[in-house]
């Protein structure tokens, strides 16, 4: 009961309160970049307070929760933001370059592969973090492609995330 109640929490949608180490390595990896990307585009056309107003609400829609200034400013500063909801979707993941004119990944924890073996992350940090990492070099090489590369890149997600249902219910023995 216990593990099932945590493992309850864990997907659970929330706002962040502090940024995770998976944030912190790409914050510092990319500290001095100065590569071109379609998210700090996005941010530069609107004036502060519209990009504000539009980034408070992606983070609402994202986690069901209105975010303090505090809690949003969190999500601003990073170069790139894991959000772990339910999402509804087939994909185990997807992204999001225009919300917070930062990068976003978004983790669907109601996709078999997050469910059978994502969720085991949570108890090995440093797993996690890997994970993360691995996941966040993709779609950061997505936000700093060109408009032509982007739109492969975006098929390509979508292959590879039909690709990847088919795998793990094949090696579960779920054939939905």
């Amino acid at each position: 009961m216990y593990r099932r109640n945590r493992d309850i929490r864990k997907m659970a949608r929330t706002a962040q309160t502090e940024i995770s180490q998976t944030e912190q390595i790409v914050n510092k990896a990319e500290e001095h970049s100065t590569a071109p990307s379609f998210s700090k585009q996005e941010r530069e056309q609107k004036s502060e307070e519209e990009f504000r107003e539009r980034a408070r609400e992606f983070v609402t829609q994202q986690t069901g929760e209105n975010p303090s200034d505090e809690i949003l400013d969190l999500y601003i500063m990073n170069k790139v933001n894991f959000i772990y909801k339910s999402n509804g979707r087939n994909h185990f993941f997807d992204y999001d370059l225009r919300g917070l004119g930062t990068t976003s990944c978004i983790i669907n924890t109601d996709h078999i592969f997050y469910k059978n073996f994502v969720l085991r992350l949570e108890d090995d940090p440093d797993f996690k973090t890997a994970f993360e990492l691995f996941l966040a070099s993709l779609v950061l090489t997505i936000d700093q492609a060109n408009d032509k590369e982007r739109g492969s890149f975006d098929e390509l997600i979508t292959t590879w995330n039909e690709k990847l249902r088919k795998y793990i219910n094949e090696q579960i023995g779920n054939n939905s």
